[in-house]
This record gives C-alpha cells, sequence and structure tokens, in this order.
C-alpha cells in the first residue's frame, strides 16, 4: 500500500531481525516501488515474555485411579505473557517433575500428591478406587485384622480357587510404614524351598513344592507392629505375587490371580474390652458371650471376638476371656 498517494502497488520485501533483544528498534525492508529500490524503516517494540505460572491441567491429568494401576506423571501447563499485551499456555515437559510424594495406589481414598517443576511447587488431589475382584477368579485374600496402637497383629494371606501350581512369590509388601512395620512374615505350609527374606529396602516371601499341588486355603502369615503413635483407622496391606506351575512339558507357566487387599484396623478400645468401658474384665466375657448367643445387632462389637485364636467366635472364646481377666499372662489375647 502507498499511504502516501493511497494506492496498491506491486511490492516485494524482505526484512530479518533477531526479536531475542528487548527494546525499541526499526526493522529494515526493502522493496521496488515503480521500478526502483526503496528502502524504509519500521519502528517496533520488543518486550520480554515471562514465565507467569505453571499448573497442573486436571482436564488431561489422570486423576481417577482403581488398586494396581501405575502411576501417570501430570500433565504441565506453563503460562507466559508479556505483561501487556497477550498470554498464552504452553504444554511442559512433566518428565522432568521431581515427585515428592507420590500417593501409595493401593490405598483407597483421596491422596495429595506434591511434585517439584523447576521453582514451582505444585499439589493436586488423586482418587484411587477399590478394585472389584471376581469371586470365582483365582485370587490371593489378605485378612483385616484388629488392633491397637503398640501391639502386633498377624495379618493372613488365602488362596481361593487357585488350580495346583509349583512355586510362588510374594514381594512388594504395600502397607503405610508411618503407621505399620514388619516383625516377621512365615510360611503356614510344607515344601521344599519356603523362605522369608527381609533387608532394608524389600522383603520377598518365596516358596516352591517338588512338584505341581493344591494350595487352597490359609498358606502365609504377616506379623507387624502397630507403632505406638499409630492413630485409630484403616490401614490397607497389600503386596505382589507371582504364581507358576508347571506344564505337561515341564516349563514354567504363569498363573493369573487377582490380590484383594486386607489390612489392619486399628482401634482405641483394649483388646477384649467389648463393652467399651475402658477396662478388661469378667463383664467382657459375659458380653462376648451375649454376642456369641445373639449376636451384633443386640451385642455390637468393634473388635474380633476371636480372642483364643482358632478362628472362630463362640463361647469358647469368652469362657478364655474370663481366665485372660483371671490368670492374664497364662491366657494371652490373640488378634
Amino acid at each position: 500500500m502507498d499511504k502516501e498517494n493511497n494506492r496498491k502497488t506491486s511490492t516485494s520485501y524482505t526484512y530479518k531481525y533477531d526479536f531475542s533483544k528487548e527494546g525499541i528498534t526499526g526493522i529494515k525492508i526493502s522493496y521496488a516501488y515503480n521500478g526502483e529500490e526503496q528502502t524504509k524503516y519500521i519502528p517496533v517494540k520488543v518486550v520480554s515474555v515471562r514465565m507467569a505460572d505453571v499448573i497442573v491441567d486436571l482436564n488431561e491429568t489422570k486423576t481417577e485411579y482403581q488398586y494396581g494401576d501405575e502411576f501417570e506423571l501430570p500433565i504441565l501447563k506453563q503460562t507466559m505473557t508479556d505483561g501487556m499485551n497477550y498470554s498464552f499456555q504452553a504444554e511442559r515437559d512433566s518428565s522432568n517433575c521431581q515427585v515428592i510424594n507420590i500417593p501409595n495406589m493401593i490405598d483407597y481414598g483421596e491422596h495429595e500428591v506434591t511434585i517439584l517443576y523447576e521453582n514451582y511447587v505444585l499439589t493436586y488431589t488423586v482418587k484411587v478406587a477399590q478394585k472389584v475382584v471376581d469371586e470365582t477368579a483365582s485370587q490371593l485374600k489378605i485378612q483385616t485384622r484388629t488392633a491397637v496402637a503398640g501391639g502386633n497383629v498377624i495379618v493372613q494371606f488365602s488362596f481361593a480357587n487357585m488350580p495346583e501350581i509349583k512355586s510362588m512369590l510374594f514381594h512388594n509388601f504395600v502397607f503405610d510404614r508411618d503407621k505399620l512395620e514388619i516383625v516377621e512374615g512365615r510360611w503356614k505350609a510344607d515344601g521344599i524351598i519356603a523362605d522369608w527374606e527381609e533387608t532394608e529396602t524389600k522383603e520377598m516371601a518365596t516358596f516352591t513344592f517338588g512338584e505341581n499341588q493344591s494350595v487352597n486355603g490359609f498358606v502365609f502369615e504377616l506379623e507387624l507392629k502397630v507403632k505406638d503413635t499409630c492413630p485409630a483407622g484403616e490401614y490397607t496391606v497389600s503386596c505382589s505375587a507371582l504364581v507358576n506351575a508347571t506344564d505337561e512339558n515341564g516349563y514354567d507357566k504363569a498363573i493369573m490371580l487377582d490380590v484383594a487387599p486386607g489390612g489392619v484396623s486399628v482401634i482405641d478400645d483394649p483388646r477384649g474390652d467389648f463393652n467399651k468401658d475402658g477396662i478388661v474384665d469378667d463383664n467382657d466375657a459375659i458380653y462376648l458371650l451375649r454376642y456369641t448367643m445373639f449376636g451384633g445387632e443386640m451385642f455390637d462389637i468393634t473388635q474380633s471376638g476371636d480372642v483364643n485364636g482358632d478362628d472362630i467366635v463362640n463361647s469358647d472364646d469368652a469362657i478364655y476371656l474370663l481366665r485372660h481377666y483371671l490368670f492374664e499372662e497364662d491366657y494371652p489375647l490373640y488378634w
């Protein structure tokens, strides 16, 4: 456009400028006008673009998980602005995040994730839903037991709907280590190899039969110590399980199974305090007997009634609890 004569002209022009420098400058434009070379300088202002903020893009970040899901790094978006005229968002490389804390994906409920990216500390919430376990599938069931702060508790591991197997491995034991700690793991079956290994960084239980055998039922127990500072609440316990069988050609084949996690229910009531009066005495034995006769609707209990450790709650537990009250050292209470 020829502004002076207000008419269009046929022009061609070239320009080159480094916009990395801030300030006011001119862009040199060379063009042809009426067959003659012309040169013009156009003043421009170059301003610096600032990184204004980094956010977690919850529209694209995975925040809904199920038990067993692998944690995914978030999608980060960084706002950039010149402070005057415009702003826009650019996607950042989330793989450079340093995860300050990552939730235990096996714990159900809401968890806060905190990550560090460059100089930004970012937090967001994820929800973990309990996995629906197929009751007809091969599975490892982990028991939920009741305990009090400062006490020990034994959590049992059992197989259900399992074909015959040759070997098994339990590892990656997952629980809140600020609240619970492992005392020992113990196999409850006989095999060629039955081992429990514990180091500062891992725990591993391995077991091998001489040949394929049926192992449905109780196979392993994990003894845990509830820390003195542990508040009342529900604490999930789970692990990874690898199970193999030998096929007709003598080769190992993996058995697919679901893991149904259990846990530890920490209560404030002393063990055996079934009527919740803060002490354990003969009244609790009577209360437990009534529970076994009339059920929980009339006589509710908030901890396991299996005080004698035979996996059955009946009148024998009430008698055992009375003996515990009379001769505590000779009749310790089981969890």
